[in-house]
This record gives structure tokens, C-alpha cells and sequence, in this order.
């Protein structure tokens, strides 16, 4: 969250709140994975496909049958 004040000599000083995208910043690589400070970037900013929980979710919604092929997961 950010903030901006307007001033105005009728109104005062009025202060506004909104909404600012979430930024990471991958300061090193990953000690436990050995991925590379790049890779966990680009997986950060892109998202990253998970197969097997998309294939799980196909499955339940092929035996309640509900499935539409067009449904994809992104993991962020």
C-alpha cells in the first residue's frame, strides 16, 4: 500500500490510499534446491506449471463430469 496526500486550502490535507503490485527480490540461490538466483526469479515473475496437481484436478473433473480442457493451474 502507498499512500498520496493532496492539500487544498478548503479541504485540508486529504490522504489517499491504493494499491501497489507485490515485488520479490531473490537475493541469493537457494540453499536447499540448488536452483539458480535467475531460475527462482523467472519462476517468480512467469509462474511455474505443476503437471502432476493438473492432472490430479482433470481427473476429479473427468469423474464429476465437469472437465473442460481449457483449465490450467499456475503455481506462484
Amino acid at each position: 500500500m502507498q499512500t498520496a496526500v493532496s492539500r487544498s486550502a478548503a479541504k485540508g490535507s486529504v490522504t489517499k490510499f491504493y494499491r501497489t503490485k507485490e515485488k520479490y527480490e531473490v537475493l541469493s540461490d537457494c540453499e536447499k534446491c540448488g536452483k539458480k538466483a535467475k531460475e527462482i526469479e523467472k519462476a517468480l515473475k512467469e509462474g511455474i506449471k505443476d503437471p502432476e496437481k493438473e492432472k490430479k484436478i482433470e481427473d476429479r473433473l473427468k469423474q464429476q463430469g465437469l472437465f473442460i480442457p481449457e483449465i490450467k493451474t499456475k503455481l506462484k
